[in-house]
């Protein structure tokens, strides 16, 4: 299924080159919006009809104010992802939403993870008796949140026709937030993730490679009902394509991860890649290195300080102080040398 959404991106390019140069015969096909005071909701298609498909994609689309989010389907310390009912539906089954990678915000001082502006999510579903219309009424429940937050029921509707299965101008649409879907990567891998006992609490362990230098690397963990993995610590090595990412798990104890899978979804710019392992207490295999970006950090302030401490000396109220320790440096002349030693360290520690 990823692959369709990645056709499906790839098609949306080419839907942007064709609406700039020769004329575009394609229709919007697309729900009514439901408006209220914080979001704008609708149903799109990627098709103008249903043609001969065995097959739909679809999208919920979503217009915040500014400063309104919604939730991701894990939405962290606090909050409740989107959710459809789909009673009411003809010739349409098995739909399944994607989430496209999430940003995190803080929300009464919670970390949550989720979506700000606009997002579509994309939906797939199957079409039982190919050639004929679909008739999609679902009710769509969410909560929205900014300094308050506001739960929503809306119903949203949507009509296709048993016409042909061009693709519709909201292809690209949603073949843009496909292209933000967890897929394969792009070269991202997870070589290793265990958890790790640390007193009473937990932490995840893992490491990410990438054949190119790595932007800013999120990991999103998802474990047993009640327990949050906060925000990662990451410390690079080879370059930066490789990151050593240690995430604490909030609320949870280890017997609740025993026996139980994790899910993961790393995130590096626009490559997501999403992975399921076994919660796992174990060993991890590698050293963590330190952080390359500390370490250069230290000593850029170590040269700053001694390039500090020239311009200093060279100050003009400096140099009668200089020039007096001078003297007494030459004073000792013809002294013992133990003695004209232990005076100009001295002399030099003053400075």
């Amino acid at each position: 299924m990823f692959k369709f959404w990645l056709l499906l991106a790839a098609f949306a390019a080419v839907v942007g080159t064709v609406v700039t140069g020769a004329p575009r015969y394609a229709m919007a096909l697309a729900g009514a919006w439901n408006v209220n005071d914080h979001v704008e909701t609708r149903l799109v298609s990627a098709t103008e009809g249903v043609g001969d498909r065995q097959s739909l994609q679809l999208g919920l689309q979503f217009r915040l104010q500014p400063g309104w989010k919604i939730y991701w389907r894990y939405p962290g310390e606090s909050g409740l992802p989107p959710s459809a009912d789909w009673t009411g539906t003809e010739n349409l089954r098995d739909t399944k939403i994607f989430w496209p990678a999430p940003s995190r915000f803080t929300v009464f001082g919670l970390e949550t993870l989720g979506y700000k502006d606009e997002v579509v999510l994309p939906v797939s579903a199957a079409i039982p008796e190919p050639g004929k219309p679909v008739r999609i009424r679902t009710m769509v429940r969410y909560l929205t949140c900014n300094d308050i937050c506001v739960p929503y029921d809306v119903a949203l509707s949507l009509d296709l026709p048993r016409g042909q299965a061009k693709e519709s101008t909201e292809a690209a649409l949603i073949g843009k937030y496909a292209m933000l879907t967890p897929g394969d990567g792009a070269g991202l891998t997870i070589e290793q993730a265990v958890l790790s006992e640390r007193g009473k609490s937990v932490v995840l362990l893992a490491e990410a490679k990438s054949p190119t230098r790595l932007m800013a690397p999120d990991l999103f963990v998802e474990g047993p009902e009640g327990a949050f993995f906060g925000r990662p610590k990451v410390t690079f090595a080879d370059q930066g394509r490789r990151a050593y990412i240690e995430v604490a798990a909030l609320g949870a104890t280890a017997s609740e991860f025993k026996g139980g899978d994790l899910t993961l979804t790393l995130v590096d710019g626009v490559r997501a890649l999403e992975t399921r392992i076994p919660a796992t207490f174990d060993a991890f295999r590698a050293t963590m290195p330190p952080d390359e970006t500390s370490e250069a950090s230290i000593w850029s302030i170590i040269a700053l300080a001694i390039v500090g401490g020239l311009i200093l000396n060279l100050m003009p109220c400096v140099l009668p102080v200089l020039s007096i320790k001078l003297l007494s440096v030459a004073s000792h002349g013809g002294g013992d040398r133990f003695r004209i030693r232990i005076g100009f360290f001295a002399s030099a520690a003053g400075v």
